[in-house]
């Protein structure tokens, strides 16, 4: 793993809580950790390690772990992050049918889990959300778990900082200021954010690489596709926090008819739910309700028309993924979502369309996989959008 950078030009304060969740996160995502090892990778002082490490073994944040290995002296004691310090409220809302859960800080569900379907109107969205809120809460309460914070991911665009739902094509909500209902209602930390960047959040908290000087764009391939950027250290927000609509990038010359209007957007050619059309356009044969599942399974068994619908949707898709490696030149790409259950299918055809399509050697270069955190990833994410929340509400509370 790679050093840390540290936090220059700030106040003492900002650096203080940058330094503070930087050492937990080392810990949560990457222990049991040293003392010596957090001053190796962080670049701090052994003075500032020891005195942050003091308060969150007095906070209980963090706990011993044993033992560690040396050649040389005293074994240098380990810590661990406790994920049950705190548990969040998880809430999936990126199709018609949510899923919720207690989710520790660590980003491990506690079963069992809470599904069904969204209603599709501003006051039924907010009495089912309360309903899931109320019903956890109570679970939490059963088991001896302490909330710290609510978190929910959105399907569409979504103003992170104050929780606002502006347009969900899924939900069919608008101009909904989710997070502000919900807090008025209960007094915990509620974030409310776009199910795409809870996902990479959630990516980034499965990856054994330190992401802080990489490039990585999530991409979510299901009923829609919406992007996600982490650009050298963080989530890339743009001036209004809406970024990463790439499924209405054009890329199908008088394509299918997208739901904005325009016609050969991404999302209209290269959406899940574009693969069984395209599969019956071609002659697939497989009965009167053919789903992607379907074809994806005839692709597996070798049905050369089923293989033939994936490789036009996996060109599509390509198209939209050489735009933007083309621009932003990005160390690793990942796909989640639907597609990722198939990357037996999908990997090769995506990876020579990327070759063809972008620049050279940028489409070469370019690191392709698909999603480590999987269909849980809108879940788990979760609890790393609340952490900071969580954490400097305890450090300073």
């Amino acid at each position: 793993m790679t050093k840390i950078r540290t936090l220059k030009g700030a106040n003492q304060s900002d650096i203080r809580e940058h330094n503070q969740l930087t050492i937990i996160r080392l810990i949560r995502d990457y222990g049991p950790l040293s003392q010596t090892e957090i001053v190796k990778l962080t670049g701090l002082s052994k003075a500032a390690v020891s005195v942050l490490i003091r308060e969150f073994l007095e906070r209980g944040l963090v706990e011993p772990a044993g033992a560690g290995q040396s050649s040389v002296g005293p074994k240098p004691r380990l810590l661990r992050f406790r994920g049950d310090y705190r548990y969040v409220i998880g809430i999936d809302l990126s199709d018609p049918h949510y899923r919720a859960a207690l989710v520790d800080l660590r980003g491990q569900i506690l079963e069992p889990r809470i599904s069904g379907t969204a209603p599709h109107d501003e006051n039924g969205l907010l009495s089912t959300v309360c309903e899931i809120i109320d019903t956890l809460l109570d679970r939490a309460q059963q088991r001896g778990c302490t909330v710290g914070g609510i978190g929910i991911a959105i399907s569409g665009l979504v103003d992170h900082q104050r929780g606002m739902i502006y347009r969900s094509t899924v939900l069919q909500i608008s101009d909904m200021p989710l997070q502000a209902e919900i807090e008025k209602r209960y007094q915990l930390p509620v974030r409310v954010d776009g199910d795409v960047n809870v996902r990479l959040v959630a990516e980034q908290g499965c990856d054994e690489e330190d992401w802080t000087d990489r490039n990585v764009i999530y991409v979510y391939v299901g009923t829609g596709i919406g992007a996600g950027l982490y650009l050298k250290g963080g989530i890339y927000r743009g001036q209004s926090g809406l970024v990463g609509e790439i499924g209405h990038i054009p890329v199908v010359a008088d394509g299918p008819t997208c739901v904005c209007g325009r016609r050969g957007c991404l999302e209209a050619v290269a959406s899940w739910s574009r693969l069984p059309e395209l599969a019956r356009e071609l002659g697939f044969n497989g009965g009167r309700e053919v789903t992607a599942e379907h074809v994806v399974r005839a692709a597996y068994a070798g049905d050369p028309v089923a293989h033939a619908a994936c490789a036009e949707l996996a060109a599509n898709l390509g198209e939209g993924l050489a735009i933007l490696v083309n621009i932003l030149n990005p160390d690793l790409i990942i796909l989640g979502g639907n597609i990722a259950d198939a990357p037996g299918v999908f990997y090769p055809l995506l990876r020579q369309n990327l070759s063809d399509r972008a620049i050279k050697p940028v489409g070469d270069q370019v690191e392709l996989r698909f999603s480590r955190a999987g269909a849980d990833a809108g879940l788990v994410g979760t609890a790393g959008l609340l952490l900071p929340v969580i954490l400097m509400e305890q450090l300073t509370g």
